[in-house]
């Protein structure tokens, strides 16, 4: 299903992707997209990921994703960017408003 939307693009050259269009394909605020030039339109997809950070027993884990077609292990690069990420993510929790009494 092709789901269309009208959008303007600033003087910077962005471009606001709806947040259930965001939602839908699992990009956040740091998510990598790449960019198509088709003929005569462009088009924009999620890029394609190593890993999935998924919650397991209450942690934050790194799953390799299975659209690789085989079970190799994350890349140092990977792993550095799973750690980033997380790290990141604990850093916006703990500076968050209102969050002032958790220890």
């Amino acid at each position: 299903m092709i789901h269309t939307i009208k959008s303007t693009i600033d003087r910077a050259g962005r471009i606001v992707i709806p947040r259930d269009m965001r939602k839908a394909l699992r990009l956040d605020d740091r998510g990598e997209i790449e960019i198509a030039f088709c003929d005569d339109h462009v088009e924009i997809r999620p890029a394609e990921r190593a890993y999935d950070l998924i919650e397991k027993n209450g942690i934050i884990v790194a799953e390799p994703v299975s659209a690789y077609g085989d079970d190799r292990p994350l890349s140092h690069a990977d792993v550095e960017a799973v750690r980033r990420q997380i790290h990141d993510s604990r850093s916006a929790v703990a500076n968050s408003p209102g969050d002032e009494d958790r220890s």
